[in-house]
């Protein structure tokens, strides 16, 4: 018997601010890089030493590290960003819903939960002393049904570690990009 958490009311998960933060959570640093740095310069009086093109560089640099986290947002948001995903209280009934598709389904139904995540995250298990990337915390639940459909929960609408769902399969991989 597959080990699922109940819950007495109703939840719903939909995308919200406070994941896509989370989902961003890497990326404060260098957006805090970029307000010091300047002022830093500033205030030390180098202002009149410092060539421009070195903040053009800087900006380069920075917009091509910042590009998988760019495409992730984007094209997760652009996947839920009118779905919800409704889990029934203790009916073991879930709702899937989004502009386009409606499924209404139960445990029985589903043929495999994947979970994929950034191989930062593989660390928890083999202790490999990965570095975390700027799209570490993107990650995205795959629900197949066994009438073929399925569908995606995307790390702005849910957290991977708090998932109410049992995980039949977790795969680990660079840039969790949508597939």
């Amino acid at each position: 018997m597959i080990a699922v958490t109940s819950f007495e009311e109703d939840v719903t998960f939909k995308i919200d601010l406070k994941h896509q933060f989370k989902s961003l959570k890497y990326c404060r640093l260098l957006g805090i890089l970029l307000i010091i740095t300047p002022l830093a310069i500033y205030m030390l009086g180098w202002w009149p030493f410092v060539d421009f093109r070195f903040f053009g560089y800087m900006l380069s640099v920075l917009f091509i590290f910042l590009l998988p986290v760019f495409y992730l947002h984007i094209t997760y948001y652009i996947k839920n960003r009118k779905a919800s995903f409704i889990i029934f209280g203790n009916s073991n009934l879930y709702l899937y819903s989004d502009k386009n598709k409606r499924f209404e389904f139960k445990q029985k139904d589903i043929e495999v939960i994947e979970q994929h995540i950034g191989i930062y995250h593989e660390n928890n298990l083999d202790f490999a002393n990965r570095r975390s990337a700027l799209w570490t915390n993107y990650h995205y639940v795959k629900i197949r049904l066994k009438t073929g459909d399925h569908f995606f929960l995307t790390s702005l609408m849910i957290d991977y570690k708090c998932f109410p769902m049992h995980i039949y399969t977790t795969k680990y991989r660079f840039i969790p990009y949508l597939k």
